[in-house]
């Protein structure tokens, strides 16, 4: 199987997995990334392209200017802060993007924010029970586990 991925949607495979207590139970496992500036390699990308990366309230002056963005791993934690680092022009308050990755953002794309895909093969195996696809609708309030779980039940 191929996936390729822009943005902040996300696929992941729920596999049966019988743990060495002969017990099996469902685990979610990415099959992407997200691309968002919480990333390290990506955050730097588009800075380099000449982008500022802050949060809402550090453009705002109601925070600092940090990069302090913690190790926020999307997808087996949720941000709970619910003010993730975005992609701005030197110039102005825009275009504010949460994503570093996108199709047809012309300003955003000016800043790095570009339609590159990241592009994984695996091969599917026995225990792998379905796979599932979704935005970040889903993602940015479910974990990669939950998600799972529910679609099982």
């Amino acid at each position: 199987m191929w996936v390729a991925n822009v943005g902040d949607s996300r696929a992941i495979v729920a596999r049966f997995h019988v743990t060495q207590e002969h017990e099996g139970r469902l685990v979610a496992k990415p099959l992407s990334s997200d691309q968002t500036p919480y990333r390290k390699d990506e955050r730097e990308r588009v800075k380099a392209c000449g982008a500022r990366v802050m949060s809402m309230d550090q453009i705002e002056g109601l925070e600092p200017i940090h990069e302090n963005w913690g190790d926020v791993n999307l997808g087996e934690e949720l941000d709970e802060g619910g003010d993730p680092p975005r992609i701005w022009s030197p110039f102005g308050e825009y275009p504010g993007t949460a994503f570093t990755r996108s199709m047809g953002d012309v300003i955003a794309e000016e800043l790095g924010v570009y339609a590159e895909p990241e592009v994984i093969h695996r091969r599917l195996q026995a225990g792998d029970k379905f796979v599932v696809v979704a935005s970040d609708g889903v993602f940015e309030f479910l974990t990669n586990q939950s998600v799972a779980d529910m679609v099982l039940r």
